[in-house]
């Protein structure tokens, strides 16, 4: 089985979502095979951090993370080659309302396969389910943990059974046009949200170099509460 996993960063240098590790994570642990897709050399507005760069907040060392870009246009192409060519069962995506309103500039035009199915999470998914199920951009919006549930979601996918009847998840029908929602679920305890494996293989050495001081470092931030 095959797992896209698509990040519309809006920042402008290459940086992990967390919740991606961890989806790589729990997929390869069920031997799927994980890809990745991340918007951060596309031509984007300048984000946060150079601002503040330039208006003497920060010392210099955003702006030197950004190498070459690509037009903003080229996104919709080199996602739909990404797509056609590795024929994912699964694209799962990430986003906080930034980045979901950088995701609806070109997601919609975007020629999903039948059999693919598309799932978003997030905390936009979370504050916004309703709103983002009723886009019919997405068979599930998951709005609990991603602990909690993927691994039900990869089973489901697996057995070839709808994406229906999982809490914490509103399912949209694309046969019946029909909206399902389910209950939301408990947090899940520390030992069971640490269990799980990250996957940081699929990141490249400049996923892992920020400043520092106007120094560039090796770096990577561990999330130490939720919420």
């Amino acid at each position: 089985m095959k797992l896209l996993l698509l990040f519309p960063n809006m920042a402008n240098w290459a940086t992990i979502s967390t919740a991606i590790p961890i989806l790589s994570g729990i997929a390869k642990s069920r031997c799927w095979e994980v890809e990745y897709f991340d918007t951060y050399n596309y031509e984007k507005r300048v984000d946060s951090s150079s601002d503040k760069e330039k208006a003497g907040g920060f010392k210099p060392g955003f702006s030197l993370l950004k190498g070459k870009t690509k037009p903003f246009s080229q996104i919709k192409l080199d996602l739909q080659q990404r797509i056609n060519e590795f024929q994912p069962d699964l694209i799962a995506i990430t986003a906080l309302s930034q980045e979901y309103e950088l995701l609806l500039k070109f997601f919609p035009e975007i020629r999903v396969p039948s059999e693919t199915k598309v799932i978003i999470g997030g905390i936009h998914a979370i504050l916004e389910r309703d709103g983002v199920i009723e886009t019919k951009l997405f068979d599930l919006v998951v709005f609990s943990e991603a602990e909690a549930v993927f691994d039900s979601i990869l089973s489901k996918i697996e057995n070839h059974k709808q994406l229906g009847g999982i809490n914490g998840t509103y399912f949209y029908n694309r046969m019946t046009k029909e909206t399902l929602r389910y209950p939301k679920i408990k947090l899940l305890k520390p030992e069971e949200l640490w269990k799980v494996k990250r996957d940081f293989s699929i990141f490249n050495e400049i996923y892992f170099i920020r400043p520092f001081d106007g120094k560039q470092i090796r770096r990577y931030d561990v999330e130490t509460a939720r919420g």
